[in-house]
């Protein structure tokens, strides 16, 4: 048993794909040849308005004003076929690459068993603007053909050969005769349709017209015995799209990036797999490319995740002119299953965190976000910024020997504080928060830093016990008292 899966014009919906409106307007796709650009498909639209394969652009556009032109593109019919790979591999492995937009698949069992799985290929496939069809045949030319005579979006059914001559009839003779000559002396015969050149006499056909008629006599009536060409495509999580005017805002960008990471997500399930990592380069006019790798917090497929990780860094860069194209690639990795502990501490929502951080690197600037390092320094509270990590490392608790002696709550702001001292020493403190008699002080601890430079600092410190109130730290520097915190 066979399975075709066919999409009508296929370069043209392969380009038609991730834009919105395009097929409500008459819309050619035209190659460059030596005539110049030419019409090479085009879709129903632009046939009523008289519009014919091979014509000029030029001439396309005086008999439809309104026409939308797009420009032939390999990698989106590439990316085309490889999405249709991917979906039909989801039913068999055993897959014929028979010609673009045309994939034959060979598979076993009951012909009404596969109906649901055409189906479901059918509607994924129509959800990324591809608009297919497909034919079930025990032969794999009837299953082109039936395919071929399938209503868009639908799959049609062959058994036997009286059934397959009935669906034949629907066929004109240039759906499986390319001479053209043959074609006008079979007309001339009153032969119009495949349904009744399958019913001429093999012989007298053979004798006539040649060898060829006998072969597409024996494909007719199901005497086809050939073998699929068996191919496997590498995985690739590809997608490229170029604009065809540069665009100078997100939105746009956006927009089509949303598709192709649909597109993406789906070839990712297919496979079973999940983006580890981004890997995204945006065209820019007159100026540099900008080319970015993104590692994600957690693997995922999910495209709104995903959507939602680009956008945020899209706001943070500034680019030297318009977008005229971007590519997008996945880097795929399996999935890991895992249990957490029962006390294991982790991040419940790691995908959260990015985002906040990224919308804080908007506001603030990335310069001026980071990780707090302790500076090797006598300077009180001095820190650095270090960059935030890739990957979150587990919690270690730190080792040593526990921490000993009373503990200080700092003051932010440190307090004003009036001091009154008798032999160099604090003997009294009066401020608004504390004042009283010093019964007992130790100090003075001195500290200095950065003598060498005019930002040099110094400062001595002392702890000292107020009556009934308390312990406490002060600092001068200079001719300024400071009470600066308060042990327990």
């Amino acid at each position: 048993m066979f399975i075709a899966i066919r999409i009508h014009n296929f370069c043209l919906q392969a380009a038609l794909r991730l834009q919105a409106q395009a097929v409500e307007r008459a819309t050619v796709l035209v190659e460059s040849s030596r005539r110049g650009s030419v019409v090479v498909e085009l879709n129903g639209l632009a046939q009523r308005s008289r519009i014919l394969p091979g014509m000029e652009v030029s001439k396309a556009l005086a008999r439809c004003g309104d026409v939308q032109v797009l420009n032939r593109t390999l990698p989106g019919e590439r990316a085309a076929t490889r999405l249709m790979w991917s979906y039909a591999w989801s039913l068999t492995p055993h897959i014929e690459l028979t010609e673009p937009g045309l994939l034959t698949l060979d598979v076993q069992g009951d012909p009404q068993q596969w109906a649901q799985g055409v189906d479901a290929l059918l509607q994924r496939l129509r959800r990324h603007g591809l608009y297919a069809r497909g034919g079930v045949a025990p032969t794999r030319e009837w299953a082109r053909l039936a395919a071929l005579a399938a209503e868009r979006g639908r799959w049609c059914l062959i058994e036997h050969v009286q059934q397959a001559h009935a669906l034949f009839a629907h066929l004109p003779l240039s759906a499986a005769v390319s001479d053209a000559r043959a074609c006008a002396i079979l007309t001339d015969w009153g032969i119009l349709h495949l349904g009744a050149l399958a019913r001429l006499p093999r012989q007298a056909l053979g004798e006539r017209l040649g060898c060829e008629f006998l072969q597409l006599w024996d494909v007719l009536n199901g005497r086809e015995s050939r073998p699929l060409r068996v191919e496997v495509l590498d995985p690739e999580f590809i997608e490229q799209y170029e604009f065809e005017e540069p665009v100078e805002h997100l939105e746009p960008v956006l927009f089509i990036l949303r598709r192709l990471l649909d597109v993406l997500e789906g070839q990712l399930g297919v496979a079973c797999k999940v983006a580890k990592e981004i890997d995204v380069v945006l065209r820019v006019v007159d100026a540099v490319d900008y080319s970015k790798s993104i590692r994600l917090p957690e693997p995922t497929r999910d495209a709104a995740l995903l959507q939602r990780i680009l956008q945020h860094h899209f706001e943070q860069v500034k680019l030297g002119g318009a977008v005229s194209g971007f590519s997008i690639q996945l880097q795929p990795v399996a999935p890991l299953g895992r249990q957490g502990g029962l006390f294991e501490k982790s991040l419940h929502n790691p995908w959260r965190l990015r985002e906040t951080l990224d919308q804080l690197a908007g506001l603030v600037g990335i310069e001026n976000m980071g990780s707090p390092r302790v500076c090797d320094s006598y300077a009180e509270d001095a820190f650095s910024w270090a960059a935030l990590p890739e990957e979150l490392a587990a919690w270690d608790a730190p080792q040593g020997p526990p921490h000993r002696g009373l503990i200080r709550h700092a003051f932010r702001p440190k307090l004003s504080v009036y001091v009154k001292c008798v032999e160099q020493q604090p003997a009294a403190i009066e401020s608004t928060w504390v004042e009283g008699r010093v019964v007992n002080c130790h100090g003075p601890y001195r500290r200095s830093g950065r003598w060498w430079t005019p930002q040099s600092w110094a400062v001595e410190e002392w702890d000292v016990e107020v009556e009934a109130v308390g312990v406490f730290r002060l600092q001068r520097a200079g001719r300024c008292w400071l009470l600066v915190g308060a042990y327990d």
